[in-house]
């Protein structure tokens, strides 16, 4: 039930949380407030006409908003945590989704405050009109996106700006295409930039799940329900018609083949990489194109769409990095083409999974899901996937499959499908049929169902029957020239 005296009584008193924050190596800092900020700035935002919330608490965080910097000034990370000053950046000054939670809130503090937030718009623009154009850097996070997506929907709902509104509710339509497009039965298995433990080893514990699940009813179980973010389930936005129909295409599609680019410039990491993902109903193959270190990333894996607790890839620790931030700093040297990957490490079985010897291969199955293994050596792998409604059984699929082979510094392969693969294990480039065939970097999007170029603005969606276009087009009218 509700308990609205309660209620109030908290936020006629709440003051940012101001308890130090003490990292792996020592060192101290205050908390992440810009979090915290976001949840009482959608409170105040949502029941500012309400008599649900009291006087005094609309009072008390009014002044807690408009009063933003002094905050800022007080706070030992005041060179990544600016507010009222702050200005966009690329790279992020610390992360993006802090970026877009520091300049959401320093714009409504000039918003409440009647002050001019002209200045602020065009941060915001600008900071908006980067992720049309090279994506995020934060790109399929588990954690990170949810938390942008939290900020996107307090600019769709309140921004006093139509032009704010619009861009943000676009960008919300972006990154659940993104999510769509690459999910199988609303999982997203595959690579990512910044997630942890929890994640990295169990695609259930995606904490993006109940925003799919709100968007598209995806997935059908109650997978972190619980933790149901309050900003979606408060919001007004609902996602456009084709990206509704794109949610629904990768169950009835036998197989998508996506390729395109991601941006790493975050940090020390070098900027874009290319990814691919290979899906089907039952199966999902993702990576991320990487011969390198990178934080907190996880560089590929093969989910089981029946159980997506169940899961492929390897391990490579990087031990000349070590990091104070993270100390399973990770090394990936991968690549994939279609439904044929190779990569170096450790082999990882999650969930419980366990293979069954077939000729030259290991052969992996969950119901009607595929995969074959074969380890050229004790930390270099072939993986090679399909599903049981390509294949009349798990026999007719190995029959399908050539062995590669492994020549000093080189791999040689022939795919299920026909192309004959060159990897050259010194960087891990690789050639297609003679020609490079990992490189997409012109190409933020490349099928089946987005498509957009690098740095251009402008991303198209194709889906069944369905199609729509998302832009920067508006938001640059906002940004200085």
């Amino acid at each position: 039930g509700m308990d609205l005296e309660r209620a109030n009584r908290y936020f006629e008193t709440v003051e940012l949380d101001p308890r130090p924050k003490v990292w792996p190596d020592g060192s101290v800092e205050g908390a992440d407030w810009d979090f915290m900020g976001t949840n009482l700035l959608r409170t105040l935002l949502d029941f500012s006409k309400s008599d649900r919330l009291s006087a005094e608490a609309k009072a008390h965080l009014t002044a807690m908003f408009t009063g933003w910097v002094q905050h800022a000034q007080s706070n030992p990370r005041q060179k990544h945590f600016k507010d009222n000053d702050r200005a966009a950046r690329y790279p992020a000054i610390f992360t993006e989704n802090h970026d877009l939670m520091c300049l959401t809130i320093g714009y409504f503090g000039e918003v409440l405050a009647a002050r001019d937030a002209g200045n602020h718009e065009a941060q915001l623009a600008q900071s908006l009109s980067w992720r049309f154009r090279r994506g995020w850097t934060e790109w399929h996070s588990p954690c990170y996106q949810n938390v942008y997506l939290s900020a996107l929907l307090i600019l769709a709902d309140h921004a006093p700006n139509a032009i704010v509104r619009q861009g943000a509710s676009d960008l919300a339509n972006v990154q659940l295409a993104e999510r769509a497009a690459l999910s199988i039965c609303g999982y997203l298995g595959g690579p990512f930039s910044r997630g942890y433990d929890a994640h990295i080893v169990n695609d259930r514990n995606d904490s993006y799940l109940p925003a799919m699940w709100m968007a598209f009813g995806l997935p059908d179980k109650e997978d972190c329900l619980l933790q149901a973010p309050a900003h979606f389930a408060s919001s007004g936005f609902e996602p456009h018609p084709a990206v509704i129909e794109l949610a629904g295409m990768p169950a009835r599609t036998p197989t998508a083949y996506y390729r395109g680019t991601r941006d790493c410039s975050t940090r020390k990491e070098a900027p874009r990489r290319t990814i691919c993902y290979y899906n089907t109903p039952h199966v999902s193959m993702g990576s991320m194109r990487a011969c390198g270190s990178q934080f907190q990333a996880r560089f590929f894996n093969i989910m089981f769409a029946a159980d997506p607790s169940r899961s492929l890839r390897t391990y490579l620790r990087d031990s000349g990095k070590p990091s104070p931030w993270y100390p399973r700093h990770e090394r990936g040297e991968v690549v994939q083409h279609q439904n044929w990957l190779i990569a170096r490490g450790g082999l990882v079985e999650e969930g419980g999974l366990a293979a069954e010897p077939a000729g030259a291969f290991r052969v992996y199955r969950v119901r009607k899901g595929l995969c074959a293994h074969l380890a050229l050596a004790p930390d270099l792998h072939v993986f090679q996937v399909g599903d049981l409604d390509m294949y009349a059984d798990s026999a007719a699929f190995v029959a399908s499959l050539s062995v590669p082979a492994k020549e000093g510094g080189v791999v040689r392969a022939r795919t299920s499908g026909g192309d004959n693969l060159v990897v050259d294990l010194t960087d891990m480039s690789m050639t297609v049929n003679g020609r490079p065939g990992h490189d997409w970097s012109n190409q933020l999007h490349a099928g089946p169902w987005l498509f957009a170029e690098w740095d251009r603005g402008k991303i198209d969606l194709r889906a069944g029957s369905a199609g729509a276009s998302f832009s920067d087009e508006i938001l640059r009218r906002l940004v200085p020239e």
